[in-house]
């Protein structure tokens, strides 16, 4: 079977004055972007068979999830800053971000999209690390492109 390391994966926010792409530092595994269709009932009386007929109408909403090693050395995760993504979270406010996989992939995809930092949750274990909860809730689509080369210069 074949597959390809996920290793090097990011999320780069762009938040800031003036804004910047900065990338989420401590990033662990991510779940998402999933992609879930809405399905309305189709079905009628004239329907053959005892079997629902539907549509799918909507996409709905995508969410992207992950766990941060909490570090509040790093502008993303310290709390007193406006732009960290605690403070994303409760501005109630959309932001750009990007997905970009990781340099495993024979060809390397930037996913931007806007979001909301829908959920932020801090985890404070007897043992382990710290780390915070995130899920950001996708805007709209994602819009892929490939790499250009760009984002390693």
């Amino acid at each position: 079977m074949a597959g390809v390391a996920s290793k090097g994966f990011e999320i780069w926010a762009e938040i800031g004055s003036p804004a910047a792409f900065t990338k989420i530092l401590n990033l662990r595994d991510v779940s998402g972007p999933n992609i879930t269709q809405r399905h309305v009932d189709t079905t009628t009386h004239s329907t053959s068979g005892n079997y629902t007929e539907t549509a799918a109408v909507i996409i709905e909403l995508i969410k992207l999830s992950f766990p941060v090693n909490f570090d509040n050395s790093d502008p993303n995760m310290d709390l007193t800053s406006a732009t960290s993504l605690y403070e994303i979270c409760t501005s109630l406010t959309a932001y750009p971000f990007q997905i970009r996989t990781g340099p495993h992939n024979a060809t390397r995809l930037v996913g931007a999209f806007s979001g909301y930092v829908s959920n932020h949750t801090f985890q404070f274990p007897v043992i382990g690390i710290q780390d915070a909860q995130v899920e950001i809730t996708i805007d709209g689509g994602i819009t892929w492109t490939e790499d250009d080369g760009s984002l390693d210069a």
